[in-house]
């Protein structure tokens, strides 16, 4: 929260992601014998903790990490193990002293298919991971969310056969430190900010929360990230005139202003709230997203406008928020939803109507706002923290009015200023300095909007088994699904892919391919079998059948005889009409004639129990690849 004159509040630190974050996948680490890489650690010197805290108590910034610029590549940093299987594994300790957490940013993160990166404890237990190739981005830039701890090892998993290089560059390791006086809230070795605020916070899910039971879900905790530090604050999914579900989020200018942001590291998260009105003892889970784009910003009502890099998955449940932005309409009375200290999702209430503050406003960070940019309220019920800053302020209508850019507040008293989204609006003089190219795209000029709320769908974990024609399990058939969410997987040493967190009761298609040499199994005994299918001599089975059409066009004739033989006699390396090993379901009838189609794809609902392949080598009629 953006402070006058002075900055007094305290915060704690953002923590470690629960299973579900970040897309993670919940498979384990591969056990390695943790005195076997012990000479490959990495101890960094800490960063100078008493000047960050100096620095600290001079700004209006919530500071939770501080930058330790590093230079890791797997290929010259860490360890490689020789396994028997069909994993190779890279692993990397890294100690920094002190440390209550370590964050890392990698800029060029692009993981192949198959691969798996996890964090564990320095005694291998995993912490967080595993991430893989659906963790790509476009921009290659990758962050993960703090976890505990002063020493952590990285470890990579790697399918046999991949090179080991362009896989990562881990160029910024965040060193997560606490307050001194934050140091007695830590309630919890996963997340310090559970039950971190005062006591005077409401949560989300009691009765004062009624009003927003909608929006709330729509309100998140950011992690932002930048040159000089992780800081943390609040914000919200704005609704469009178009109504497209544009994944824009609105907060406060004043929680990027000076640390130099890296967009594409910021963390999101989302449902981080009490299932019900009293405190949890065990602390809830959330989900996050990572990185976005700068769409528009202005100093004078202190908001941002950021878009998200990825759009936000079906099964997240979220609402994307009205909003006023009349000027002449003041709200009547305010329900701020918030982040304070990093904690749960709380409400703050005031009663009475908000005021335009008609002077300007001197900030601690030398920034002074001109007048009748904010609303000044003082809630009520509940209060505001450090980590409140960017939270939506709500009228009596459920419609954002603003967000919070600070003030003075403790549990007896609060003076707090709202940005307000009216001059927000249209006072910047281009797109990038305003709201209302981003929400009114249609140009309709109307003043209110209504909410839109998305209840995710439920997931489901979809899994399936890929054998050759003799029922022998296929190692790397890669997989992809496509729909909602979609991903890219890989079988493993028994045949077996899985897709986590598939949104259910929707059309999916999965897809299989794996790839040999076109002339693999291909022999002449294979071209005298299908001369005397042809001649009516031999009988062949479905999946023999599948094989011999190496024409594919549902016939078994001449041509694929002479394609055969063209093969056989290197005249040609591929087959012109045919993929190398076409995908089958295990029941898979071979069509007679022109009429029907064999695919390579399964077209299906989540309902379908067998999700299993059976893939045929084309030409090899005989099996002998297998």
């Amino acid at each position: 929260m953006n402070h006058i004159f002075i900055a007094f509040l305290f915060f704690t630190l953002c923590t470690c992601e629960k299973s579900s974050a970040q897309l993670s996948i919940p498979f384990e680490p591969q056990p390695i014998q943790l005195n076997s890489f012990s000479e490959s650690k990495i101890v960094l010197s800490k960063p100078d903790i008493q000047k960050a805290k100096d620095e600290d108590a001079k700004s209006d910034k919530l500071r939770v990490g501080l930058p330790i610029f590093v230079d890791i590549d797997p290929l010259y940093n860490g360890k490689w193990h020789k396994t028997n299987g069909t994993k190779q594994i890279w692993t990397l300790p890294i100690h920094v002293p002190d440390a209550s957490g370590l964050s890392f940013c990698f800029d060029n993160w692009e993981l192949p298919i198959g691969a798996r990166f996890f964090v564990l404890t320095k005694d291998g237990k995993k912490i967080a991971g595993a991430y893989t190739n659906n963790n790509n981005s476009k921009n290659k830039s990758f962050t993960i969310s703090p976890v505990r701890g002063e020493e952590v090892i990285l470890q990579l998993e790697l399918p046999s056969l991949v090179k080991p290089k362009n896989l990562f560059h881990l160029n910024k390791i965040y060193y997560i430190y606490e307050k001194d006086n934050a140091t007695q809230l830590l309630q919890n070795p996963n997340d310090p900010g559970f039950l971190a605020s005062l006591s005077c916070q409401i949560n989300v899910n009691c009765p004062e929360g009624n009003p927003v039971k909608k929006q709330k879900d729509g309100v998140v905790r950011i992690l932002f990230t930048g040159q000089t530090g992780m800081f943390f604050c609040s914000g919200s999914l704005m609704n469009n005139t178009a109504k497209d579900s544009t994944p824009y989020i609105l907060t406060g200018y004043h929680c990027e202003f000076g640390i130099i942001p890296l967009y594409e590291n910021f963390i999101f998260y989302f449902g981080w709230e009490a299932p019900e009105c009293g405190q949890p003892i065990i602390e809830p889970g959330y989900k996050t997203l990572t990185g976005c784009t700068l769409v528009a910003h202005r100093e004078q009502s202190d908001f941002t406008l950021l878009k998200l890099n990825n759009n936000i998955p079906s099964t997240y449940p979220v609402c994307y928020n009205g909003w006023n932005k009349s000027l002449t309409k003041n709200p009547q009375k305010g329900i701020m939803v918030h982040h304070p200290m990093g904690d749960m999702k709380k409400v703050s209430i005031d009663n009475v109507p908000a005021v335009i503050w008609n002077n300007s406003v001197n900030w601690s960070n030398g920034i002074t706002t001109p007048a009748q940019n904010h609303f000044r309220v003082g809630f009520d019920k509940g209060t505001s923290e450090a980590g409140s800053s960017g939270a939506p302020l709500f009228d009596e209508n459920s419609r954002v009015v603003g967000q919070l850019n600070g003030g003075s507040a403790n549990c007896q008293f609060s003076t707090l200023f709202i940005g307000r989204l009216a001059k927000s609006w249209n006072d910047g003089a281009t797109p990038e300095t305003r709201l209302k190219d981003w929400l009114d795209p249609l140009n309709l000029g109307k003043d209110t909007i209504g909410s839109i709320s998305v209840q995710g769908s439920p997931s489901v974990t979809l899994s399936g088994r890929i054998t050759n024609s003799k029922e022998s399990p296929l190692f790397g058939v890669v997989v992809s699904l496509s729909g909602p969410n979609p991903q890219v997987v890989q079988t493993d040493s028994n045949g077996k892919y899985t897709f986590y967190n598939v949104e259910s009761n929707l059309p999916l298609t999965i897809t299989p391919i794996y790839n040999t040499f076109p002339m693999d199994g291909v022999s002449t005994t294979d071209l005298l079998i299908v001369n005397r299918f042809i001649l009516g001599q031999k009988a062949l089975g479905n999946r023999q059948k599948v094989a011999a059409d190496v024409t594919q066009n549902n016939f078994i004739s001449a041509l694929d005889l002479l394609e055969i033989n063209r093969m056989i006699l290197g005249k040609q390396f591929q087959w012109p009409n045919n993929t190398n090993w076409m995908m089958i379901t295990p029941n898979f009838i071979y069509p007679n004639g022109p009429g029907s189609k064999i695919f390579r794809s399964l077209t299906t609902s989540v309902d379908v129990l067998n999700l299993d392949f059976v893939a045929v080598k084309i030409g090899d009629v005989t099996g002998t690849i297998d």
